[in-house]
């Protein structure tokens, strides 16, 4: 459902008739996600949840930015030939600081270094037993990205960035594409697709702004 609303709101905005040229990009904010993601590499995994993330621009260059995130699910799965049910839980802090450079006024490059704090539990139920494996790595990520006002209320954002948390995300590069549309003066609503080491997360996103 998440995908479809996703894809759904980058078409809308995307086709948008709106020509004026918007004002820059804002870096305060605050936003909450609905996330919906899955294994690239055929994995029967789906988890679904939440995102609630926060900007604070720091005079004209700088930012801090807070983001967690949080899904999980449970699907039927066989390992070492044993049927049961898979839980699965991921969560992700990440309190990043990073730079802004405007090129022209409506668009702006950015870099970003961030401490990271993933939490993987997993836990396999068969037979009326359970077998559970906890995982929490901490770690750093750096990224680069635009974001540009290409009409007066449609934002474009892409990001690629490097990930590395120990075991759980050992030295990773991935990219996000996002399209964010302001159809009130604060509030604005968004879609993006992110996709790292083979695994593809969708974002609905809810933003207001200050």
């Amino acid at each position: 459902m998440v995908k479809k609303t996703a894809l759904t709101t980058l078409l809308v905005t995307t086709l948008s008739p709106m020509a004026a040229l918007a004002e820059s990009p804002n870096w305060t904010f605050v936003e909450a996600s609905y996330v919906s993601s899955e294994g690239s590499d055929g994995a029967n995994l789906e988890p679904e949840g939440f995102e609630v993330a926060g900007s604070y621009g720091l005079g004209q260059w700088g930012f801090v930015d807070l983001r967690y995130l949080e899904e999980d699910d449970d699907t039927n799965a066989r390992i070492l030939g044993t049927k049961g049910k898979l839980e699965l839980t991921r969560e992700r802090l990440s309190m990043g600081v990073g730079a802004a450079w405007r090129v022209v006024d409506t668009t702006d490059i950015y870099g970003r270094v961030a401490y990271e704090d993933w939490t993987l539990d997993a836990k396999f139920k068969f037979d009326g037993r359970k077998v559970s494996d906890d995982d929490n790595e901490n770690g750093y990520s750096v990224g680069a990205g635009v974001r540009s006002m290409v009409w007066q209320a449609l934002e474009l954002r892409a990001e690629v960035n490097y990930v590395d948390v120990d075991k759980i995300m050992d030295g990773e590069t991935g990219y996000q594409l996002g399209a964010y549309y302001t159809f009130a003066e604060h509030i604005t609503v968004g879609a993006s697709y992110e996709e790292l080491d083979d695994y593809e997360t969708y974002r609905a996103t809810l933003r207001y702004q200050f």
